[in-house]
């Protein structure tokens, strides 16, 4: 029996539509999901607007709102889940034909773009672009998007150089769920535009692309130099390169602590206090967390001890020994040490003596 439709060949409908783009400052590397950034870190996004059919397209407006905690999308139905504010870092250049306004007014971030795109709160320039809160690019009188052609406009943007209180609570809450975990999180902020045409005045909207900063940790388990078993009551902190105190933790019953939210540097764990019972051995372990420039991916490595990567599956495993406690040599203390010894030996002896008696007697009675 023939398949219905098996010969067919399906054409997709022309259309006109957007697409999201972002990429490290100045590289042409656009990814339509996502980038990892640094905190303060520059990148870009690309604002493309795609025409497919023969049709010409006047009044082109597009429209975008930078990513804050709270946002919504360009229809003001969906959060769009932002974890840190994005800004510009310069003003913004636009194709020849048309020109860019801005506003630094936050309601934007609540309303939609039918709301707010003829509302009487844009600037053709402003004094400071880290205040721009969203931005609008329109054609001017004569200009059109041909058809078979394309839009494209990029967008200079920076991660905030310091995250605000709003921001590191969202950290703090991500990090709270796993207080174990040495995996990385991260926090971030999401984009998308919208656009309109005179021909087409409803509101199309792109894709949303992320920019995330992330953020590692470790985790160390306490243990017992001989068994192995794990030990509490390890007091630790961590210092930066300057000797600035960035964290403290104590370990619980599972001998296990971490430390989260770090970024790319050099620090220093330090045992401030060991778990009673033990040697106080001095434990200063150098930590180094690296970053890959390209992938913006992290490392992390321990000196030159790593018994563990770090996890809380496989755990950077630090051991204590227990205090012996030995008389000091000579006198009547070793006296006492020696004859104590003795009297355990003939203890044993004594035991030994009795249970080869048993022993016999049963042999003997059988």
């Amino acid at each position: 029996m023939d398949t219905p439709y098996s010969d067919a060949t399906i054409i997709a409908a022309q259309s006109i539509y957007a697409e999201t783009f972002i990429a490290p400052e100045g590289s042409n590397n656009w990814s339509k999901q996502g980038l990892l950034v640094k905190e303060g870190g520059s990148f870009d996004y690309l604002l493309k607007i795609t025409n497919e059919t023969a049709q010409e397209y006047t009044g082109l407006t597009v429209y975008d709102t930078l990513p804050q905690i709270g946002d919504r999308n360009v229809f003001a139905t969906t959060d769009r889940g932002s974890e840190f504010d994005v800004r510009l870092r310069e003003g913004i250049t636009p194709p020849e034909g048309y020109s860019v306004y801005y506003t630094t007014r936050t309601d934007v971030y609540q309303k939609s773009m039918a709301d707010m795109v003829n509302a009487d709160i844009w600037m053709d320039s402003v004094s400071d672009y880290s205040a721009v809160t969203a931005f609008k690019i329109v054609a001017n009188e004569g200009t059109a998007l041909n058809g078979e052609s394309t839009f494209e406009v990029r967008i200079p943007a920076q991660a905030p150089n310091q995250l605000d209180d709003a921001s590191m609570a969202k950290l703090h809450e991500k990090t709270s769920q796993d207080q174990t975990s040495g995996t990385a999180t991260w926090l971030e902020a999401n984009n998308s535009f919208g656009f309109q045409t005179n021909e087409s005045p409803t509101v199309k909207e792109s894709n949303t692309v992320w920019a995330r900063i992330p953020f590692v940790g470790f985790c160390v388990k306490k243990v017992d130099g001989i068994n192995g078993s794990a030990v509490s009551g390890a007091e630790f902190e961590l210092t930066d390169a300057e000797g600035q105190v960035v964290a403290t933790a104590t370990n619980g019953e599972d001998g296990m602590f971490s430390f989260r939210e770090l970024t790319e540097g050099r620090y220093t764990l330090t045992e401030t206090k060991v778990p009673e019972g033990y040697m106080d051995n001095k434990l200063s372990i150098t930590v180094t967390i690296t970053q890959n420039p390209v992938t913006m991916e992290y490392g992390i490595s321990f000196g030159d001890r790593s018994p563990g990567v770090g996890s809380s599956e496989d755990p950077l495993c630090l051991p204590n020994y227990t205090t012996p406690v030995l008389p000091s040599t000579g006198g009547a203390g070793t006296k006492l040490y020696r004859a104590g010894g003795a009297l355990l030996i003939a203890a044993a002896a004594c035991l030994l003596y009795i249970q080869n008696k048993r022993r016999r007697g049963a042999q003997a009675s059988d």
